[in-house]
């Protein structure tokens, strides 16, 4: 039993197979597979960039951290930060290359850092607290040295899984590259044989 031609993407196959054009059929088809091909890589691209960015503001999450857990001088974990050295005054740190001259305190740089990474502060150190460029406010300074380095290990752990994915997500951006290769290369021949074909007609005509 012969299965019915559909339409695929641009293609009309039943108005092709009409004609009896085979050779123009199978252009259209590999054109349409490296089209295909074309905008699954550019996703992945995307996909890509997008878990780079992801990394890199994990990173900045951890450098906040790390950076809160060595206000602490003892290991007692249940210190709280409000009491370390210095809290909650502005420091000067360097922003994009330039040194913010005015600073801005522990609070506001792991909330700010938290919210472009996209974590929610009361799941990650049990503390809400919203922070502002230049005062937050919330209970941020209750937490405790025990609750930021159990922060510290979790986004680790998230550090670790992004870039585990990011491996898988270069593998297949590098199989989608090779297959559009691939099929470029199958169009370019069925091109040439087709041209090849009508030129001998040409000749012997």
């Amino acid at each position: 039993m012969n299965s019915p031609v559909t339409n695929s993407g641009s293609i009309n196959f039943q108005a092709m197979l009409a004609t009896g054009d085979i050779q123009t059929l199978i252009q259209m088809i590999q054109g349409e597979r490296v089209r295909l091909l074309d905008a699954q890589l550019v996703d992945q691209v995307k996909a890509v960039q997008a878990r780079n960015e992801q990394i890199a503001r994990l990173n900045n999450v951890l450098s906040e951290l790390n950076a809160a857990a060595a206000r602490f001088s003892g290991t007692d974990a249940t210190a709280k930060l409000k009491d370390t050295k210095d809290w909650g005054k502005p420091e000067q740190h360097v922003t994009n290359g330039n040194m913010d001259t005015q600073g801005i305190n522990v609070r506001d740089r792991v909330g700010m850092a938290l919210g472009k990474a996209g974590l929610d502060s009361q799941t990650l150190l049990g503390a809400t607290f919203e922070a502002t460029e230049r005062g937050g406010t919330g209970d941020i300074g209750n937490v405790t040295k025990g609750q930021i380095d159990a922060a510290i290990t979790k986004i680790k752990g998230l550090i670790d899984a992004e870039s585990n994915n990011q491996q898988m997500d270069m593998l297949r951006l590098q199989s989608l590259n090779n297959k559009k290769n691939e099929s470029i290369e199958i169009l370019t021949s069925t091109q040439k044989k087709h041209a090849d074909a009508n030129s001998n007609i040409i000749r012997n005509m």
